[in-house]
């Protein structure tokens, strides 16, 4: 016989009241969940980014602003406005302020691409991360 499930109520559960807490490197601006894995990207307004697995262990971290590209230099730091990650977790795309989006490996923090959308970046940062992966997978 199986027991029955539990509700979970987070406001009146015992999730409310957990002891258990984490500090980041950085004052966090923005965050992203892996949909496929349990990788936590974290993302401050000066560009700094770090990804994590969900037992806090830093996998990488990095400047955004220190990416530069035969396309994409610039003179002044932009600031970072949104985090997503692909469709199958193995891309994370980067919304800067200056309408820029970077494209890093969700695993390694390898560099991919960098593009300026037409429109806000932030807006466009997840179809960017889905459409590089698709495009990619299908041989760019």
């Amino acid at each position: 016989m199986t027991e029955p499930l539990e509700d979970i109520n987070l406001r009146e559960g015992k999730f409310q009241y957990s002891k258990k807490s984490y500090r980041a490197p950085f004052k966090v601006h923005t965050i992203a969940l892996n949909p496929c894995n349990d990788l936590i990207a974290l993302g401050s307004k000066n560009g700094d980014i770090s990804l994590k697995r969900s037992s806090w262990k830093q996998i990488w971290k990095l400047n955004c602003n220190n990416c530069s590209t035969l396309y994409y230099s610039t003179s002044k730091p932009s600031s970072l406005e949104s985090l997503e990650f692909s469709p199958d977790g193995s891309l994370l795309a980067v919304g800067m302020n200056d309408g820029h989006v970077h494209i890093y490996e969700a695993e390694t923090g390898n560099y991919k691409h960098t593009s300026r959308p037409k429109y806000l970046a932030n807006y466009f940062a997840s179809s960017m991360a889905s459409t590089y992966s698709i495009r990619c997978s299908t041989g760019c």
